[in-house]
């Protein structure tokens, strides 16, 4: 689902937008599993991106620029990613109406389900169900996006300049959803599978993507303001370091287990330190686990006979030393590490050690490039 385009998609190239580092994915059908052919990344300036909303425009362009030039890319044509607090996702439903009548129908009764002024958005849809109610009346659900126009304008202004042409813009929690989600249909001698309520959980630096998916049907999606770059900030601040010696230090020594021996992966030279690196970092994935929860209790709260029953971790902060067990442990529920490249078959000129490092922070361009080929 698109929330607007400018032509069907020809080729499946997507495009992730990060706070600290772009990412592309090109993707090509094949027999079976679509085929990765070029996958590229590079390391933006801090404050370019800022909450997923793009600050510095000409930084941008440059960057996506440079970004073509590395990963050795000639298509210009791309799908983009977007995720910030000004893309809202809405479960709402209505009483039946045809296709035609639908569009405007939304254009008058959106304003009752989004915090944003209509006429400032662009609005998209998708029906998702149909049913009856009990008292014979039909119904639709559908799932409405709106996205505040001067935002993706300034997106698709910034991606131009570089010379791209950006055939759909795509929610990056639909992204999520293509790749971490892996549901063949049941061949004739198994039993229809029951529909699984998952929550996909995109930790990035800037922001966390949130989406609740009960079979292949997107239910919620959010956005959550604590991300990576808060648990460095909070090291950089609280131990007197630059942000860029935080980083480090949060990638090496990580969270402590929850039982045994607390330093047993610090390195030796961080040892002296890593205790009050580890109690602020415990401090700050308590306080993200706690956003997490909120955002579930307010899903719920909606479905009052829901469960969810997993979630799968994905995006580049989520590899940080012991999370899932703080996760599991915080939100009662299995937790697990997502595994995007389950979605495509990848080239052989690819190096696989490679990806396999950076797989976590794949989730949104391979999607997003899925969504080009569906």
């Amino acid at each position: 689902m698109g929330i607007f385009s400018f032509g069907k998609p020809k080729v499946s190239l997507g495009l992730d937008i990060g706070s600290d580092t772009f990412r592309v994915a090109q993707v090509q059908p094949s027999k079976g599993l679509p085929l990765l052919t070029n996958c590229g990344s590079i390391r933006v300036p801090r404050g370019a991106v800022v909450g997923g909303e793009i600050v510095d425009s000409e930084v941008v362009s440059y960057s996506l620029s440079e970004l073509w030039k590395k990963a050795g890319l000639s298509e210009k044509r791309v799908i983009l990613g977007v995720s910030n607090q000004k893309v809202v996702v809405r479960l709402i439903d209505l009483p039946y109406m045809e296709k035609s009548e639908l569009k405007s129908a939304l254009q008058f009764q959106a304003q009752d389900y989004i915090p944003i002024p209509v006429e400032d958005v662009i609005l998209d849809y998708l029906v998702v169900n149909e049913y009856t109610t009990e008292a014979g009346e039909r119904m639709l659900q559908i799932l409405l996006v709106a996205a505040q126009r001067d935002m993706i304008q300034n997106i698709v202004s910034s991606v131009e300049a570089a010379g791209l042409r950006p055939e759909v813009i795509d929610v990056s929690a639909f992204a999520i959803t293509r790749s971490l989600i892996s549901a063949p249909p049941p061949t004739l001698a198994e039993e229809p599978r029951p529909k699984e309520t998952v929550a996909l959980l995109n930790i990035g630096a800037g922001i966390t993507s949130m989406v609740v998916v009960e079979g292949n049907v997107v239910k919620f999606a959010r956005v959550i303001a604590l991300a990576g770059d808060d648990w460095s900030e909070a090291l950089a601040d609280g131990m007197g370091i630059t942000f860029d010696e935080a980083e480090d230090i949060k990638i090496r020594v990580g969270l402590p287990p929850l039982v045994g021996d607390r330093f047993i992966d610090v390195p030796s030279e961080l040892m002296d330190r890593a205790d009050i690196a580890q109690d602020i970092m415990e401090r700050e994935v308590m306080r993200f686990i706690g956003e997490c929860r909120r955002s579930f209790d307010y899903y719920l709260a909606q479905v009052p006979t829901g469960e969810i029953q997993r979630v799968i971790l994905s995006g580049g902060a989520s590899k940080l030393k012991n999370l899932i067990p703080y996760m599991e442990k915080g939100l009662q529920t299995e937790v697990i590490a997502g595994h995007p490249l389950q979605s495509v078959k990848v080239s052989p000129r690819l190096s696989q050690e490679a990806l396999g490092e950076d797989e976590p922070s794949l989730a949104i361009c391979l999607g997003l490039a899925l969504g080009g080929i569906d």
